[in-house]
């Protein structure tokens, strides 16, 4: 059995802990630049401020990936981070129309249904909808953990076995970050 000095060793581990470092950063860029990836479908992009919003952090053991955006959470998971749940009745004020060729005066109208507001449809109809449910029925959009699954799947199961790394990421909002640690 070959024996080696302390300097030999530790000047090894030095080594061996800069290639480890460089490829976990490579890990975290490649999986920050696929989740920003609009084109492939990842970070929703309409206006572009959610991807504007997009930043990591990486660390020796841990990245994050996140977004500062204040809707980035409804977007992402609209059942769990939906927008504050409107507890108030609604009264809006109704300006002076004709109806039917009778002149009706301006008045106001109170939705007592928890949520109810007037919402335009678009071709000039308006209709009352329940906006505490209809944000909450809007389907998920998991970019992160979409990105994510695609990095994972290129990883050796001797990667994922040795840094304890899970399919499935904790996405916390509105801290909006995610962490994956490695297990060393």
């Amino acid at each position: 059995m070959a024996t080696i000095s302390r300097q030999e060793a530790l000047q090894l581990y030095d080594k061996m802990e800069k290639a480890f470092n460089g490829w976990w950063t490579k890990l975290a860029e490649d999986t920050y630049d696929l989740v920003q990836r609009e084109d492939l479908g990842f970070v929703p992009y309409r206006t572009g401020q959610l991807k504007e919003s997009g930043y990591k952090v990486i660390r020796d053991t841990s990245f994050s990936i996140g977004y500062s955006a204040p809707y980035a959470g409804q977007v992402y998971d609209p059942s769990k981070y939906s927008a504050q749940v409107m507890t108030d009745k609604y009264t809006t004020t109704v300006r002076p129309y004709v109806r039917k060729g009778k002149p009706v005066s301006g008045h106001s109208k109170t939705y007592n249904t928890l949520g109810e507001r007037p919402v335009e449809m678009g071709d000039g109809q308006w209709r009352t909808l329940n906006l505490n449910t209809q944000n909450a029925r809007r389907p998920k959009n998991e970019w992160i953990q979409r990105a994510w699954e695609v990095i994972y799947g290129g990883l050796s199961r001797r990667d994922i076995k040795y840094l304890g790394l899970k399919k499935r990421v904790p996405v916390q909002f509105p801290q909006s970050r995610i962490n994956w640690r490695a297990q060393r």
